[in-house]
Formats: structure tokens, sequence, C-alpha cells
């Protein structure tokens, strides 16, 4: 878990569950060749860049949870470049009265969509 950080660059071997990064700014996780994570939890953090090793992103259950946070990338290979995409900090809210119950819908935004 990185609590309370600033400009910190932490590189992981695997993880058995989740690696916490809670009301930093400006950090970067680098899970290294080799290594693997299930998931990331990001909360109060201002400025986070996630680097997936091949194995990392080769986990279809990996996941990123994400609250009250901005500017969080996802960096990882793609045909042998790397590629860096944003995690949406925006969504969509809508209530859908279809059915029985109303239930509230949520979509990312259209500003992601690329």
């Amino acid at each position: 878990m990185m609590d309370n950080c600033s400009l910190i660059e932490l590189h992981v071997d695997s993880v058995m569950s989740t690696v916490e990064i809670s009301n930093c700014q400006r950090v970067k996780l680098i899970i290294k060749p080799g290594a693997s994570v299930l998931s990331v939890a990001i909360d109060k953090t201002d400025g986070c860049h996630i680097t997936l090793s091949e194995e990392t992103q080769a986990n279809a259950d990996f996941q990123v949870i994400a609250a009250k946070s901005s500017e969080m990338n996802l960096i990882f290979t793609e045909n042998d470049e790397k590629v860096e995409k944003p995690i949406p900090e925006q969504f969509v809210f809508k209530v859908d009265r279809s059915g029985g119950a109303p239930k509230i819908t949520s979509a990312v935004s259209d500003l992601y969509s690329s």
C-alpha cells in the first residue's frame, strides 16, 4: 500500500491480491516483467501511471478500481509498441425505468471514445 506519497515510482513483483494507492500525487506503479498483479485500487490520488507486465495484461481478471482520483493512465504493450490509455474519470448516469424497479445505469463519457 502506498499512502500519502508524492513523486514515487514503485516497482513490484507478483502480488497475491491488490496494490493499493491512496492519497498520493504523481506516482508510478510499474509491474515488473514476469510479475502478475490481480488488481490495483486507487483512491483520492492525482496522477497515477500504471505500467502493466505482459503477464498482468494477459490476465482477463485484472482490474483497476478507482474512486475520487484523476490523471490515471494504463501503459501496456500492443504489437510490440507501448500504448498509454487514460482511465476514464467522467461517466454518464441515467435512470433506467424499463422493466421492474428503476435502476441507475452508467457508461463512460464520449470524451474517452477513440
